[in-house]
């Protein structure tokens, strides 16, 4: 049972707590004969490939992504922790839910053997930046959150730009990539943004002359920007205003409450 003053707390942003309701968390941690600490221990001293996956079957206590390389060559990644599996595939763990409606129980855990992992893939490397994790034909509904995010896809080009290049990833290759402000996604959105600008305003949009010079202004910026979001960049401020605005003007097509659609835009930026 959680303490309110606990929510209030954790909560107070946006969320308030409705008189007599209480409310109970049910986390994999809590779990009988949980072994997350002892496969940690164990994992220290696994040798292969093999045994690395093997330590952590019975590991319940949270999900997260590991990777790891043995000096055989072999690399790895795996997902860890027990993932419920929810009566409801379209219920997740985002809110608290009714737990006096049996819809929203936990019905069992995701089999290890069906959690997400690849040894030594055929590209022979493995991106990883809390993008996607797996196929869209996962067998399970992992997780409510598996997007594909732009700092993977920048970091597969510029790895598949050093190995056409023909020569080996070097440590100032890594510190390069995770400098790298290159955002593929500004790369893709802007010149969608600046054909929507031009056709609203050949549709009718007639904005005054002060606001079509800001226009004109911006659409300038973005026309000559690298897509680096560099922290002086006029251009990157540009594009962050636009899909905080965007975010917020799209989910008013969508049946929420403005407390809803705040939480959600908040929270995302």
């Amino acid at each position: 049972i959680i303490d309110p003053y606990f929510l209030e707390f954790f909560g107070k942003k946006h969320y308030k707590v409705p008189e007599n309701t209480t409310y109970a968390l049910a986390w994999t941690g809590y779990i009988k004969n949980e072994t997350t600490l002892s496969s940690f221990f164990k994992f220290f001293q696994a040798k292969t490939a093999q045994e690395v996956v093997g330590v952590w079957e019975n590991a319940h206590g949270f999900a997260m992504n590991l990777h790891f390389a043995t000096v055989q060559g072999d690399i790895g990644f795996m997902t860890l922790g027990r993932i419920p599996i929810r009566r409801s595939p379209q219920k997740h763990g985002f809110k608290p839910l009714d737990g006096s409606k049996s819809e929203n129980d936990w019905v069992g855990y995701l089999p290890y053997e069906d959690s997400p992992r690849v040894i030594n893939p055929k590209k022979g490397y493995i991106v990883s930046a809390n993008n996607k994790i797996a196929t869209n034909n996962l067998r399970w509904h992992a997780t409510a959150a598996m997007v594909i995010t732009p700092r993977a896809v920048r970091i597969q080009e510029m790895i598949s730009e050093i190995i056409e290049s023909g020569r080996k990833i070097s440590v100032d290759d890594v510190k390069n990539m995770q400098l790298d402000v290159l955002d593929v996604l500004a790369r893709d959105l802007v010149p969608v943004i600046v054909k929507c600008t031009k056709e609203a305003l050949k549709l009718g949009y007639k904005p005054s002359k002060v606001t079509q010079q800001n226009i004109d202004e911006m659409l300038n910026r973005l026309n000559s920007w690298d897509f680096r979001m560099e922290k002086d960049s006029v251009a990157a401020s540009i594009l962050s205003v636009w899909e905080w605005s965007f975010e917020t003007k799209i989910l008013k097509g969508i049946n929420l409450s403005e407390e809803a659609r705040k939480i959600l835009v908040d929270e995302y930026f």
